[in-house]
């Protein structure tokens, strides 16, 4: 979790993202919101993403960074 000026991000770094890590890290943000009653900005980064992640990502709105 990286708070700052108010804004609440998730960040998980991966080797490898695919659609259950992109999945899981939606469900954490859900929670986080429930918990804190705060929105995060959800950002998952890594050097190998699949096609499928990518398109799962765009559909939730996780920012995806990666080479």
């Amino acid at each position: 979790v990286l708070v700052r000026d108010n804004e609440h991000v998730l960040v998980e770094y991966r080797a490898s993202v695919d659609r259950g890590d992109v999945a899981e890290l939606y469900r954490e943000g859900l929670l986080y919101e429930r918990v804190n009653k705060v929105k995060p900005r959800l950002l998952i980064v890594g050097p190998a993403i699949r096609r499928r992640a990518l398109e799962l990502a765009r559909e939730l709105s996780v920012e995806v960074r990666g080479f």
